[in-house]
């Protein structure tokens, strides 16, 4: 197979629970791995029938035969030394386990913290992520008036069913051709791009999950029976988005990774429109699950604030920055717009040097996150710096 056909194969983008290309590696494409009962039988009498004696340090059948070594040199001075751990080797793994070794140096130093902010019926659960014991993000889940204010929200949306069911259906999975069609992400001008935006993928699931799992909200259609959703919705809570926490994630990460490789146009109008088509791209991705029927406004408002925060940890991860200091979105903000549509602004004059900056959060803090579990020497870093590359030029270096 290619390896960009396990882009096509994950359950969907707001359940990222499997890789189900990635979990089994049996084939590829034109000289197969696994290549059936045939094949297996061929490679068997194709050895029997030419394998022959082994080659001897004399020309007497009695001479001792000559000493195994590697026919390839894995970078020793010593050329029949083991190979010692290096990022380097990383491009001798298979991408399905590069993924798995990326989603644990991702989830190095993650953990969750749980809390309640007020007193009786003003009481509202929180959960904090943390990275390396520092707050990276908080979001608390608003009250039960709230939701009740939002379904009305999501039935007044279903009027573009017909009109955006082709969007709707196509994006049940991986939105890659979205994305691509902005970025020209095409496997030979970027496939390293691709590769981690899966691993920043399967990353966000993660936090996505756990955080439904302790802010638990039902689906809009178990709240109202006249929401009626188009599609079936997933076996899990709503709160917040899946799709729309990927979906700004990678439209933030895939901006910070093209500007960082566009030496000296860091500023320019075509990396600002740029910006500005990858988070229109992501706003449309997460209202059509509004439209669906199987999200509420607040999911995305909530799935934004946290896709931006994930995607400046990933680049965190790659370059070894500084994050800046925590954000969030608190439930007594999120109580305020239960009667609001997820209509996110960008601020900033097109015209500026310093760009578009999306502004959907609070800031519950001013100190900056280093969380000083990554370093240099990381998979994350060394793909990280693979697909900078691919934006530069002839485009590796």
């Amino acid at each position: 197979m290619s390896r960009y056909d396990s882009f096509d194969s994950f359950d969907s983008f707001d359940s990222f629970d499997s890789f189900d290309s990635f979990g089994s590696y049996d084939s590829f494409a034109g000289g197969g791995h696994h290549g059936g009962q045939g094949q297996t039988q061929g490679l068997i009498r194709s050895r029997e029938g030419h394998l022959g004696q082994p080659l001897r340090t004399g020309p007497n059948p009695t001479d001792p035969p000559l000493n195994l070594a590697p026919f390839r040199n894995w970078g020793q001075d010593n050329p029949i030394s083991m190979p010692t751990k290096s990022v380097r080797l990383l491009a001798r793994i298979g991408e399905p386990m590069r993924a798995q070794l990326y989603l644990r140096q991702l989830l190095d130093g993650v953990s969750f913290k749980d809390s309640k902010l007020g007193d009786g019926a003003d009481t509202r659960d929180l959960s904090e992520l943390r990275v390396g014991g520092q707050l990276l993000f908080s979001l608390g889940r608003p009250g039960w008036d709230a939701w009740k204010a939002q379904a009305l929200r999501v039935e007044s949306w279903a009027s573009l069913r017909s009109e955006r069911a082709p969007e709707i259906l196509s994006q049940l999975g991986p939105q890659f051709a979205y994305w691509s069609s902005v970025a020209d992400l095409g496997p030979v001008q970027a496939p390293y791009t691709r590769e981690l935006i899966l691993a920043a993928m399967s990353f966000t699931s993660t936090v996505v999950q756990e955080f439904k799992y302790r802010l638990p909200v039902p689906r809009p259609a178990q709240i109202s029976v006249r929401i009626q959703p188009m599609i079936e919705a997933p076996p899990f809570f709503a709160y917040p988005s899946g799709h729309a926490t990927q979906a700004f994630m990678v439209a933030r990460l895939l901006f910070r990774l093209i500007k960082a490789g566009q030496k000296g146009r860091s500023g320019s109008p075509p990396l600002k429109e740029l910006e500005v088509q990858l988070f229109r791209q992501a706003e449309r991705i997460a209202t059509n699950r509004v439209v669906a029927g199987v999200h509420y406004p607040l999911d995305s408002m909530a799935g934004c604030a946290l896709g931006i925060r994930l995607a400046e940890l990933v680049a965190h991860c790659g370059q070894d920055e500084v994050v800046d200091g925590p954000e969030g979105m608190l439930a007594s903000e999120l109580d305020k717009r239960k009667d609001e549509d997820f209509e996110p602004l960008l601020s900033g004059d097109p015209g500026s040097e310093g760009g578009y900056e999306w502004k959907p959060t609070s800031t519950v803090g001013n100190k900056p996150v280093s969380p000083g579990v990554w370093r240099a020497d990381t998979s994350i870093a060394w793909l990280w710096g693979l697909a900078r590359a691919e934006w530069h030029e002839a485009g590796y270096q």
